[in-house]
């Protein structure tokens, strides 16, 4: 029966300190304070959002419904975000064709926000930045995604991919109201 015991402790008491070895920067202490602050500043994102947008890929435009959903975790230290594509004509409840979620955090070590993103069986972590008051971008790569939500409480996103010319095209867009 004592068996079990140094397993039990040693998971219970060792989980902590595995999370914390397993962090790729890890720093004295971080700043919770700081962190809150900084992830404050993103609260023009959280709630039930709802509009429509369009993609261009390989077979060409592809206009679409979507809603995202993001609501503050961990005492204001995560910021989570669940995209939900369907097609623009349909059953409005029926099953998303695109689904992604995401996670935003800030590093008060280093002082820049993360996108943590995962989508379509893949995933990533990528550099974001609050570029103005209600404005964020993140770039998965070379790739760039930018936010902005005007003072009526519009929702505008684009998508934009190097044109091969020193600049950019649009590849993508999206508007939505907040969802009372």
């Amino acid at each position: 029966m004592k068996s079990w015991l140094p397993l039990f402790l040693t998971v219970t008491l060792g989980s902590p300190l595995i999370a914390v070895a397993s962090d790729p920067e890890p720093t004295a202490a971080p700043n919770l304070d700081s962190q809150k602050a900084a992830m404050q500043k993103l609260a023009f994102l959280s709630g039930t959002w709802a509009g429509q947008g369009w993609t261009v890929g390989p077979k060409g435009r592809t206009e679409f419904r979507q809603t995202e959903d993001i609501r503050v975790l961990q005492d204001g230290l995560l910021l989570s975000i669940e995209g939900r594509g369907f097609p623009r004509s349909g059953d409005p409840g029926g099953k998303p064709a695109f689904q992604a979620n995401a996670l935003v955090s800030f590093n008060d070590g280093d002082g820049t926000y993360r996108f943590y993103s995962f989508s379509l069986g893949r995933s990533g972590t990528f550099p974001a930045e609050l570029v103005d008051e209600h404005v964020l971008r993140w770039s998965p790569g070379p790739v760039r995604f930018t936010i902005r939500v005007d003072p009526r409480g519009h929702w505008h996103e684009t998508g934009e991919a190097p044109d091969g010319k020193g600049g950019f095209r649009q590849f993508f867009e999206m508007d939505l109201d907040h969802v009372p």
